[in-house]
This record gives structure tokens, C-alpha cells and sequence, in this order.
């Protein structure tokens, strides 16, 4: 079986693999429709269609992970992700435990908002865990990402063209209600027409968070096409289709991903051209120092008095909310800046601390006071990690995941040299995911969101691979570019000849 082979990068012949990889597959299409009317108490998953398929499928594959010898397979930098974050849960608990005990808002108490936080986070990391053990067998790619990622574009496609179509045509308004039907389970906003695409997702945000993963590998479609020599136009066409309805979601998160990902295309040939040690150095002060000064940036952009000023005087309600809600969670770090206020705890202490123009916004009271409306949100990552867990959740969240960053670049600029200097495909792929992953969490804070997990699992197969493009290749395009690649010396062995 898959999951029981030593060595995962040999093709699985089985059927029970080809069944796994198929099940995964299956839940990767379904990651747009994030607005169904499921089983309440599986919390914020329950919303989720692809968490239903998920689910059974970690339940299976976990304990191989776990018991058998593929926990090696998880890079030390999401060890100590795990890690360090199961502490700053711990350490936030314990220090804010009788508050927890106490609390209660909207029918949840906060302890409810402990237990089903903890639980949200480490399943996205059992996840995380059986993406970095399948993603090491070269079918995954093809079979699990690049074709259910292909086929769910189109799904998203041709609803967005008919939604599209109702901002001009009331009968194709009609039809985009009758299909949100059945992507939402019955769950309709209104207002369909407000320029905003939604497609098959329960709101632009959400739709926008698939875009961004989606854009991903329809990069790596177009950058696998050079060596297969073939689907370079479908990759193309995925690619900018999805710039197009990223655009006309109208979502900050779309906004923010769009600009930081294209920005780090625009710079990715510069880094590949940078001298690359000879081992790589784990932790960089200069890039902790980098982050603290970034993070400190945002902590007095979000306490900015003349920002708010402007935004409670203006007649956007989204912004009041958004920008409220950061208010709030900042102020509330400055309050407990090493604990903060317990997992899951936002909602709750924010109820005391929300300034009095925070309340002008029909949103937030209808947040916190309507048990029918979504639990308050904090639209950014870091500020819920700021005012939940303090600057130790910060740390425990964005060190690891920029030191994976720093030895994904590492292993990119290794196969550079390795491919006579020919652009890894993967790598350059990989480089745009976990910019996606660290722009994510910019306008949402949610861990619900698959695509992070899948993301990192891949980066983590990637980077332990020997040769990881040429291990994916072979499968994927095997032609002679592939089969010369496969004759290329490694990085170390290169080194080695270059000292004789």
C-alpha cells in the first residue's frame, strides 16, 4: 500500500493506492464549494464539502504516518510548526483559563472555542502530514492536483460566466439562484449582482482563496509544458482565466494574493541567479528581523487613528468592519502581548474592547449578537494569532513557515545548478505556493482552509526529495529533455567535481 512503502517515490501499482490518490483527487475538486449544510458539529468544517471526503481519507492514511516509518517524511521546519503552536496553545490556556471558563457569547462558551480551534488546527496538520507522505509518489501531481484543480476551474468557470451574465440578464440571474441552490445547499445571498463573483463559494473571500491555490498549479501546468512539449495553451488559458474572475471577485484577499504572487514572479529570476551555499544554514537572523520590523509595521498600521477616522466617517460598511475588527484584535495583543487572550478567544474579549465607532457597522453588532450570523471574525491571520496567542503564536506560526520558505529556495536554487541552469518547473511552482501560504492569512484568519495544508505538505515532499524534478518529471513528461535530467549529477556531486 502506498502509505506502507519505503520508498514512495517508486509508482504505486496497486489498486488500494490508486483508490487513495483517486479519493484525494476527488476532495481537491470539491475545495470551491465551501458553503453546504452540513453537520453542525463538525464546527466551521461543516460547510466544507471537501472536509466529508478528507476526513475518511486521513482517518486511513494517519496512522501509517504516525506508526510507520514515513513521520521522516514532514521537513523539521513543520515539526517544530506543529510544535511550537500545540505550545502557545498550552501557554495561552493556561494563562488565560479562568476567563475561558467563564466566557460566553452567542450560545458558545470558551471553552467550546478552545476545543473546536485545537481541533480546526491539527486536523489541517494531519492533513499537512498525509499530503507530505502521498505527494511523494510522482503519480500525485497529475492524478491528485494538476487534473482535479483543471476540472474544478471549469466548474468554477462556467458558473461564474452564468453569474456573470445575471448582473446584465435577469433570466440568467435566475439561473445563477436555481444553481446556487445546489452548491449552497440552499444558502442565497440577495444580492448576486453586487459585482462581486461568488461562482460555487459561499462568498468572493472564500472564492478568492481557491483562486490563489488554483493559480498555483495552473502555473505549473504551464511550466511542466516546456518539458512535455505539450499543454502549454490549456495551461495558459487556465492561468489568465483565473487572473480574470480573481479581478471581478471584488475581494481583498484576491487583491492582496494577486499582487504579492505576480509581484513574486517579477522577482523569482533574481533570486534563482543568487550565489547558493553549500549546505544550507538553518535560521536566518536577517529574516526574523525582516518579519519582526514587517509585523511591527502592521501593529501601528492597525492602531492608525487617522485611518479610522477615515473609515467611520466613509459609507463603506466592509471597510468599517474589517478594519474595526483589526483595530480590535491589535488592541487586545497590546493588552496580553506574550499569551494573548486564549485560543479561540477573539470574539469574546473583543465584545469589551471594540472602540464605539467600531459599533457604527450593522455587520459587527449583527456578529455579535445574532446567533444566525457568522461567528466575528478578525480578517487577518496575524492579528487573531496577536490577540489569541500573543506574539508567541506569531512566532510559532510565520519562523517555521519562513524557514521552510528559505530551504524550498535553497532546493530550488540546487536543482538551478543541477538543470544546467534551466528554471526548476516545480520549484518555481512551489516558490508561488508558499507565497500564497504567507499571503493567505492576510485578509482571512481561518485555519479551515485546506489549500494552506495541501500547499505545505507538497513543499515538505519536495525539498526532501533527491533531484525532486527530476523524480516528478520522469512520471510526468517523460521525454528526452526528462531522460537527459535523469543523467544530470546531483547538486552534491556537481560540488564534488568542481573541488577535484
Amino acid at each position: 500500500m502506498l502509505m506502507g512503502q519505503k520508498k514512495i517515490s517508486s509508482s504505486p501499482e496497486n489498486s488500494q493506492s490508486k483508490v487513495i490518490l483517486f479519493i484525494f483527487a476527488f476532495a481537491v475538486f470539491l475545495l470551491p464549494i465551501d458553503w453546504v449544510s452540513g453537520i453542525r458539529v463538525f464546527g466551521e468544517f461543516s460547510i466544507m464539502s471537501s472536509f466529508y471526503v478528507f476526513l475518511p481519507l486521513v482517518m486511513i492514511v494517519l496512522p501509517f504516518v504516525v506508526l510507520g516509518n514515513q513521520k521522516k517524511n514532514m521537513e523539521k521546519e513543520l515539526w517544530w510548526f506543529t510544535g511550537l503552536m500545540l505550545f502557545a496553545f498550552f501557554i495561552s490556556c493556561a494563562f488565560n483559563i479562568s476567563d475561558i471558563l467563564s466566557a460566553s457569547l452567542k450560545e458558545r462558551s470558551g471553552l467550546h472555542k478552545v476545543v473546536t480551534t485545537f481541533i480546526t488546527f491539527y486536523f489541517g496538520v494531519a492533513l499537512m502530514f498525509v499530503t507530505a507522505n502521498l505527494s511523494r509518489c510522482p503519480d500525485f501531481l497529475k492524478t491528485s492536483l494538476f487534473k482535479p484543480v483543471s476540472l474544478s476551474l471549469l466548474l468554477v468557470f462556467f458558473v461564474c460566466m452564468i453569474e456573470l451574465a445575471g448582473w446584465f440578464s435577469g433570466t440568467a440571474q435566475d439561473i445563477y439562484l436555481m444553481l446556487s441552490k445546489v452548491f449552497r445547499s440552499g444558502y442565497v445571498e440577495s444580492n448576486v449582482n453586487d459585482g462581486r463573483l461568488r461562482g460555487v463559494s459561499g462568498e468572493p473571500a472564500s472564492m478568492a482563496v481557491f483562486l490563489g491555490f488554483a493559480l498555483i498549479w495552473a502555473y505549473g501546468i504551464i511550466n511542466v509544458s516546456a518539458y512535455r512539449k505539450k499543454g502549454a495553451i490549456w495551461g495558459y488559458l487556465l492561468f489568465f482565466g483565473v487572473l480574470f474572475f480573481f479581478v471581478l471577485s471584488g475581494a481583498r484577499t484576491a487583491y492582496v494574493m494577486l499582487s504579492g504572487m505576480m509581484l513574486s514572479l517579477a522577482i523569482f529570476p533574481i533570486l534563482l541567479r543568487l550565489s547558493v551555499p553549500e549546505q544550507y544554514r538553518p535560521f536566518s537572523f536577517i529574516t526574523f528581523c525582516l518579519f519582526c520590523l514587517a509585523f511591527t509595521a502592521l501593529f501601528f498600521l492597525s492602531q492608525s487613528n487617522t485611518i479610522a477616522e477615515i473609515v467611520s466617517k466613509g459609507d463603506n460598511v466592509s471597510n468599517l468592519s474589517r478594519y474595526a475588527s483589526n483595530y480590535t484584535a491589535f488592541k487586545l495583543f497590546a493588552e496580553s502581548p506574550f499569551v494573548g487572550h486564549g485560543p479561540g478567544q477573539y470574539a469574546f474579549a473583543a465584545r469589551d474592547a471594540m472602540p464605539s465607532w467600531g459599533w457604527q457597522s450593522w455587520e459587527i453588532r449583527d456578529w455579535f449578537t445574532n446567533p444566525m450570523r457568522t461567528w466575528p471574525p478578525v480578517f487577518s491571520l496575524p492579528g487573531r494569532l496577536a490577540s489569541e496567542l500573543g506574539i508567541i503564536g506569531v512566532f510559532a506560526w510565520y519562523i517555521p513557515l519562513l524557514e521552510l520558505f528559505r530551504r524550498l529556495l535553497f532546493t530550488i536554487k540546487k536543482e538551478f545548478i543541477r538543470l544546467e541552469r534551466r528554471t526548476p518547473a516545480l520549484g518555481a511552482t512551489l516558490f508561488l505556493g508558499m507565497v500564497y501560504v504567507l499571503l493567505q492569512g492576510v485578509a482571512q484568519e481561518s485555519y479551515r482552509f485546506f489549500e494552506l495544508w495541501i500547499t505545505l505538505g507538497f513543499v515538505s515532499a519536495y525539498t526532501q526529495q533527491k533531484d525532486p524534478e527530476t523524480v516528478y518529471l520522469e512520471k510526468i513528461a517523460p521525454s528526452k529533455t526528462v531522460r537527459h535530467l535523469l543523467k544530470t549529477p546531483s547538486y552534491e556531486e556537481n560540488s564534488l567535481l568542481s573541488k577535484r
